[in-house]
């Protein structure tokens, strides 16, 4: 059965390379390289509309979660994912996401300059907000207590282990 529901139902379809029913039937078949390597991987933000929506019980949002798992333990990594490292690391540091700190950490010289009028637009709106608050900079959260979940990529590959391509 084939009834397109996982791709039918994605809000990031239109960004990913391959359709979630392409990707899922590639895992099942071993293509490894085109799965590790797909922007599909990265596009997905885990919302489980997919998972919820399988009239057959595939699971897709933990397929996608399990070889993503297996593309950073090789390396294999993208553009969200030093996103997402440099968002972690803002909110260990301080507690509190502080735009501007976060674009200029993420973004480099040339798309700043392309987006300057938004850009200074938002410096100035955002740099009177945490001027009038905080001083320029939010506080750093002394005394806060942040804990970060891990997952463990091999209990996700242990979840799939039926799959070939997952337990290499």
């Amino acid at each position: 059965m084939q009834c397109v529901t996982c791709s039918g139902g994605c809000p990031k379809v239109e960004r990913m390379d391959l359709s979630l029913r392409s990707f899922v039937l590639r895992v099942q078949r071993g293509d490894r390289e085109t799965v590790l390597n797909s922007n599909t991987l990265w596009n997905c933000t885990s919302c489980h509309t997919r998972t919820s929506r399988c009239p057959r019980g595939v699971r897709p949002s933990e397929v996608i979660e399990a070889v993503k798992a297996i593309a950073i333990r090789e390396g294999i990594t993208n553009d969200s994912t030093r996103f997402n490292e440099i968002f972690v690391e803002f909110i260990r540091k301080r507690g509190i996401l502080f735009e501007l700190e976060l674009i200029h950490e993420y973004s480099d010289m040339s798309s700043i300059l392309e987006q300057s009028p938004l850009g200074i637009n938002a410096f100035l709106s955002l740099s009177d907000r945490y001027r009038s608050k905080n001083g320029f900079y939010p506080s750093r959260g002394e005394g806060l207590k942040v804990e970060f979940l891990t997952v463990s990529p091999a209990r996700d590959v242990a979840r799939l282990d039926s799959c070939e391509l997952l337990t290499r």
